[in-house]
């Protein structure tokens, strides 16, 4: 490869070759690093071009400080000058030359010599967990003479409530992200339309509030929708049956405020929107191809009672999700419920959606030839982009990581080696035809552990004992910020 081309990559954290499950070095092909490159803004596409964004990477003040800090508490860092902390509370600190070691955990504001960038405090690390055992499960798997061909959330509850009795102290589940609304129902849970909220496909219609408040009749009718159980899950028949169960209970239910989660009421929109136009927005029409464009508007005024509707189910599943934590507590699990994190989101569904702006279009996340397949694993899913993570200091991340964390006493993260690096498989290319990206390791992972500490959960991260020496280090410690005794293999 081109020395100045494989310069570029590496200043970019473009791999231009990896050890393959023989542990021989393979070369990427230059044409993947262009196109990845191309993929995070840098034109590599000609000898002009590589020169002159190479010459614009050396160029860049190795010195100056980046868009994002993440700093462990207890330490220090020198700064270029004088400048001013404003704290996560409104705070306000004078620094002379140096972040002081006793900044507090959180998400802090820095200006300095003329900018503004993002602090992130992180801890050292994290407890030890707790030493326990428990049991993992399918939720949709478990079913009961209350569930509707399918395990839900009442399942859980009464299942949690039963292990933590008889001594387990954790449960730890498949992801429950969201789905797309529209048929045919994505029965892959590891590839969420949103991993930022939850599958109603999981609601026990009978345990809420709008059942409870319904007329005889209403109720009657609801009941009559339940579809028996079968041999095999037949996730649209549930999803249509419980749709029409909630639809027919909408009206009895309290009015949800739109205004007071944004993030929420986006969400909602895209459900509503899906329903009408399909579950990629990539298909949809163009004007609606933005969430803050104005069609979008009007169409969210036109479909007002379908927004409202599918941020109340989001509301129903934070109820009877309070319902399973208050479960393992009253129970004395150590841990709880320990929730899946997906590695990815599809690219055409919510988030794909409301947050293209930090993910790199076009990408799917997969994996090279290995020892489970020597094929190579293209897994279809969208990938964040680390340059524009850091520049919006990593909010996108962060809410991602709290809003999972809300109803967890832990968190297992789908192959924890992405928050090093992750394979990209460029447009067009097949699966053995892409390249890893690196990410800033100590941002990810020292987010993670500060958003789990606020949380009080623990964390596991997924080892298959094919990931590199510095993801086992890095989680055992050798990092940072440290996840103690917080790493399985499966």
């Amino acid at each position: 490869m081109n020395r100045r081309l494989a310069a570029l990559a590496n200043a970019h954290g473009v791999s231009t070759w990896y050890e393959d499950w023989r542990h021989r070095r393979v070369a990427v092909a230059p044409e993947t690093v262009v196109g990845v490159l191309g993929l995070l803004g840098v034109d590599a596409t000609s000898p002009t071009a590589i020169a002159d964004a190479l010459a614009a990477a050396r160029a860049v003040d190795r010195d100056a400080l980046p868009e994002t800090v993440v700093i462990t508490h207890g330490r220090s860092r020198a700064l270029s000058g004088p400048g001013v902390v404003t704290l996560e509370d409104g705070g306000r600190r004078a620094v002379d030359g140096v972040l002081p070691a006793d900044l507090p955990l959180g998400w802090h504001r820095l200006a300095c010599a003329d900018r503004e960038v993002t602090v992130v405090v992180v801890p050292r690390r994290l407890p030890v967990p707790p030493r326990t055992w428990g049991w993992m499960l399918q939720l949709y798997a478990l079913t009961s003479e209350r569930s509707w061909g399918m395990g839900d959330l009442g399942d859980l509850a009464e299942f949690t409530g039963w292990a933590g009795a008889n001594g387990a102290g954790l449960v730890l589940l498949n992801p429950l992200h969201a789905v797309g609304p529209a048929h045919p129902v994505a029965t892959s849970p590891y590839s969420p339309a949103s991993r930022r909220f939850v599958n109603p496909l999981y609601l026990r219609v009978g345990d809420t509030a709008a059942y409870r408040a319904a007329d005889p009749a209403t109720r009657a009718v609801v009941d009559a929708l339940r579809p028996d159980r079968g041999p095999l899950i037949d996730y649209d028949e549930v999803w249509a049956a419980k749709r029409h169960a909630l639809e027919l209970l909408h009206p009895y239910a309290q009015p949800v405020d739109l205004t007071a989660d944004p993030a929420l009421t986006s969400f909602a929109t895209w459900c509503a929107l899906a329903e009408r136009h399909g579950n990629d927005w990539r298909a949809w029409p163009a004007e609606l191809h933005h969430p803050d464009a104005p069609a979008v508007a009007e169409q969210r005024r036109q479909l007002a009672d379908r927004v409202s509707f599918y941020a109340w189910l989001q509301h129903l599943c934070d109820e009877q999700l309070d319902a399973v934590t208050a479960a393992a507590r009253s129970a004395g699990m150590p841990v709880g419920v320990v929730h899946d994190l997906a590695v990815g989101i599809d690219p055409g569904g919510a988030d794909g959606w409301q947050l293209a702006d930090v993910l790199a279009q076009g990408v799917r996340v997969g994996a090279p030839p290995d020892d489970f397949n020597q094929l190579g694993q293209d897994w279809g899913l969208a990938a964040w982009r680390p340059d524009r993570l850091a520049a919006t200091g990593y909010a996108a991340y962060r809410d991602m990581l709290r809003r999972a964390l809300r109803h967890a006493g832990g968190l297992r993260v789908d192959h924890v080696a992405g928050l090093w690096r992750l394979w990209w498989v460029p447009p067009g290319g097949g699966a053995a035809e892409g390249t890893y990206v690196r990410y800033d390791a100590e941002a990810m992972l020292g987010i993670l552990a500060l958003e789990a500490h606020r949380a009080g959960a623990v964390v596991v991260g997924e080892d298959l004992g094919t990931v590199q020496p510095a993801v086992t280090r890095g989680l055992r410690g050798a990092q940072h910020a440290r996840l103690d005794s917080a790493v399985v293999r499966a």
